[in-house]
């Protein structure tokens, strides 16, 4: 399970996504809809309670499927 989170509020969670390669997170469209590259951070590896101290890692590259 990865927390995904705005890189500008990365404290709150967005979404979640499901870690299917070492670097690439499976989530939903809406998820990354009109969130430019690099506006995500994910968290993995951290229980809720942990999340304020959880290392983020930069999402530098979204991609939505054409609809």
């Amino acid at each position: 399970m990865v927390s995904l989170r705005l890189a500008e509020t990365p404290d709150s969670h967005r979404c979640g996504g499901t870690l299917i390669e070492p670097d690439i997170v499976l989530t939903a469209a809406q998820c990354v809809a009109r969130v430019p590259n690099g506006g995500l951070v994910a968290v993995v590896g951290a229980d809720t309670p942990d999340w304020p101290r959880a290392p983020r890692v930069s999402a530098s590259k979204l991609q939505a499927p054409n609809l």
